[in-house]
């Protein structure tokens, strides 16, 4: 039988997750630096622009779906994949290779993969 207070023993898996979550925290850093660089934040700022023009009116302005699928939270996945589908489109979304150049096609799915 132990003989630890009652409420060190309701707090030590607290601490225990909140110690876990901490460290996959520090260890995870942020989207923009899983490349081995930061992105300029231009980027971003033409991506999201891009977004608004050519996906959002299928994607949702917050990319959580609507006639397309939910692209939020990691959904779209990998960023080589979403440049492929943005280029090549599929199921029923058309390709807009034709229509963006490749630095718009890039600017798009890193705002997609990083910000949505």
């Amino acid at each position: 039988m132990t003989t630890e207070p009652v409420a060190l023993l309701r707090i030590r898996p607290i601490a225990t997750c909140l110690f876990v979550s901490l460290v996959i925290l520090a260890c995870s850093g942020s989207p923009e630096e899983a490349g081995g660089e930061p992105v300029d934040p231009a980027v971003y700022d033409a991506g999201q622009a891009l977004y608004g023009a050519f996906c959002s009116s299928c994607h949702g302005s917050d990319g959580r779906g609507g006639i397309g699928p939910a692209l939020s939270n990691g959904r779209a996945g990998e960023l080589d994949s979403i440049a492929t589908t943005i280029r090549e489109g599929g199921d029923q979304m058309p390709g807009l290779e034709a229509r963006l150049t490749s630095e718009q096609v890039a600017a798009i799915a890193q705002y997609v993969h990083d910000r949505l």
